[in-house]
């Protein structure tokens, strides 16, 4: 199994991505305060989907969640958008071995 197969599995987004990527980015960026970690991680993955680099700030908030799953979807979704504010707090992050 290849790493992004793990991921998808880990992580599915639902059955059609159209409706995620449709969502309004504050409806989103809403989401990631949901008392959900469900509800968070598919937010943050949908974000990232969208490569939305507006919700990089709060993505990289995400980073210290204290859910695991939702840490690597922020991690999966920093990465699928690519914006250089994210490298120094992945870095930060890796160094700390606080991240599973």
């Amino acid at each position: 199994m290849t790493l992004q197969e793990w991921l998808r599995n880990l992580f599915p987004l639902p059955s059609d991505p159209k409706i995620v990527s449709s969502a309004p980015l504050a409806s989103l960026m809403a989401d990631m305060a949901d008392t959900s970690p469900a509800v968070r991680r598919k937010a943050i993955l949908a974000l990232g989907e969208r490569n939305e680099s507006r919700a990089v700030d709060a993505i990289i908030k995400e980073l210290d969640d204290p859910d695991d799953e939702v840490r690597l979807a922020a991690v999966v979704a920093l990465g699928k958008i690519g914006d250089p504010r994210a490298v120094e707090p992945l870095i930060l992050k890796l160094k700390s071995y606080d991240y599973f």
